[in-house]
C-alpha cells in the first residue's frame, strides 16, 4: 500500500515570540522595491518576521528572488513565501474566465487519471538530487539532533530527527537552520534515499517527508476519487492557465501518514485531509498538489501541510512530469494544555522544509568490450 510519509518531532514548551507583521502580496511587492540598493543583511532584517496573508505564486517567488542582493535575504523571502503556500491566491492572480461545465470538468479529471496511469506505467528508473533548506523558529545553536530511523507502510522508508529543546528560553522569527542534499532513487515504482558507501546520510532537523516522486499523485488522485472533488478556480501556471480542483478525503480512505514524537516513541496517524490539485486542462498533466491534514484528537491542534510542484523533465529522449519543488510545514502546540499558555507566548512551533529537485538522470547499464588476449 502506497502512503505519503510525513514525520515531525514536536517541542512541548512555551516561549516568548514577537507577533508577525502581516502583509498582502501587493504590499510585499512595494516593500521589495524599496529594498533596492540595500545590503543583504539589511534586506534580510527587513523581511524577517513578515507573514503573507495570501499565497505567492511560483512565478512571483522566482522574480522576487532575482531582486534580492544575497542568500540571507533570499532565505527570509523563501521562508515567508513557503508559509503562505497553502493560502488562497490574491484576486489579481485568478482568471476571470467562467468555470467549465460539469461535462468539461469530468473530462479534465478523466484525462488526468489517464495521464497518471500512462506516466507511471512508463516511468523509467532514475535518480535525482533533493536539496532541502530547513527553517524553524528556535535558535539553531541550541538544537541537538539524533537520528531516529523509522519506516512506513508500503515499503516507503524514511528517517526522522529527534530535537532536544531543553535549553531554549525564547523563540524567534522563522529562519534557516540548515541545508542538506540527498540522492533520491526511483526504481520500479519505489522511492528510496541513496546513501554512498562509507558516508552517513544527511538528515533533516525536525521534519522529513517522502513520496514526492509519484506516490503522492497516485495517493491524492486515488483518495480524492473516493472522497469529494469539486471545481474551484482557474489560475496562471508556468506555461498557461491551470484548472484547479479542491478535494477532501475522509479518514477511512486516507493514505496520508503523519508521525509525531510521543514520549520515547512515535504516534502515527492517517488523518482525513483536504487540498487542491492544479492540472493542465488539455493534457491532464498535474502541476501542483497540496495536502492539508485534518488531524483528530489527541493531535487536533497539529497542522501538517504538504505541497509539491511539478514540471516537464527530460529523461533520456522523453519528457516526464516530475517534482521540481516542494514545501512541507508542520506546526505543533508548544504546550500540552492550551490553558497553560501565558499572554505573549506562541501557540505553536513551526518546522518548514523547502525542497528543490534537480539533476535528473536515468539509470543506465554500462558495457565495456575488451579485446581477446593474444594467444600467439
Amino acid at each position: 500500500m502506497k502512503r505519503i510519509a510525513y514525520i515531525a518531532f514536536a517541542a512541548a514548551m512555551a516561549a516568548q515570540a514577537a507577533p508577525a507583521q502581516t502583509v498582502t502580496v501587493a504590499e510585499l511587492e512595494q516593500r521589495l522595491v524599496r529594498l533596492k540598493g540595500k545590503s543583504d543583511g539589511a534586506a534580510a532584517d527587513a523581511l524577517t518576521g513578515m507573514e503573507l496573508t495570501e499565497r505567492a505564486s511560483a512565478a512571483r517567488l522566482e522574480r522576487w528572488r532575482k531582486q534580492l542582493p544575497g542568500d540571507r535575504s533570499r532565505d527570509a523571502l523563501i521562508a515567508m513565501v513557503d508559509e503562505s503556500a497553502f493560502l488562497k491566491l490574491p484576486a489579481d492572480d485568478l482568471s476571470a474566465a467562467p468555470p467549465p461545465d460539469e461535462t468539461e470538468q469530468h473530462e479534465m479529471l478523466a484525462r488526468t487519471a489517464g495521464r497518471l496511469n500512462e506516466v507511471f506505467s512508463l516511468l523509467p528508473n532514475f535518480y535525482a538530487t533533493r536539496a532541502t533548506t530547513h527553517y524553524d523558529d528556535a535558535p539553531f545553536q541550541t538544537q541537538q539532533a539524533q537520528p531516529f530511523p523509522t519506516s512506513n507502510g508500503g515499503g516507503r522508508r524514511g528517517a526522522a530527527i529527534m530535537d532536544n529543546f531543553s535549553s531554549i528560553t525564547s523563540w524567534g522569527p522563522i529562519h534557516r537552520t540548515g541545508r542538506f542534499e540527498v540522492t533520491i532513487t526511483f526504481r520500479d515504482g519505489d522511492e528510496a534515499i541513496e546513501t554512498p558507501k562509507g558516508k552517513a546520510p544527511q538528515q533533516p532537523v525536525g521534519l522529513m517527508t517522502s513520496g514526492e516522486f509519484g506516490p503522492i499523485l497516485e495517493v491524492v488522485v486515488g483518495d480524492a476519487g473516493r472522497g469529494k472533488i469539486a471545481w474551484d478556480h482557474w489560475e496562471q501556471g508556468p506555461a498557461g492557465t491551470l484548472a484547479v480542483f479542491k478535494f477532501s478525503v475522509t479518514e477511512p480512505e486516507s493514505h496520508f501518514v503523519v508521525s509525531l514524537a510521543s514520549g520515547n516513541g512515535i504516534d502515527t496517524a492517517h488523518p482525513a485531509y483536504h487540498g487542491e490539485i492544479a492540472i493542465d486542462p488539455e493534457s491532464g498533466d498535474v502541476f501542483r498538489v497540496t495536502e492539508v491534514a485534518d488531524m483528530a484528537p489527541p493531535h487536533d491542534r497539529v497542522q501538517a501541510d504538504l505541497l509539491v510542484e511539478y514540471a516537464p523533465v527530460a529523461l533520456g529522449d522523453r519528457s516526464y512530469i516530475c517534482p521540481v519543488r516542494g514545501v512541507a510545514m508542520i506546526k505543533v502546540p508548544t504546550s500540552a494544555d492550551p490553558g497553560m499558555q501565558k499572554a505573549g507566548e506562541p501557540a505553536f512551533k513551526t518546522y518548514l522544509n523547502d525542497e528543490v529537485f534537480s539533476d535528473y538522470h536515468l539509470f543506465r547499464a554500462e558495457t565495456r568490450i575488451l579485446p581477446e588476449p593474444n594467444t600467439q
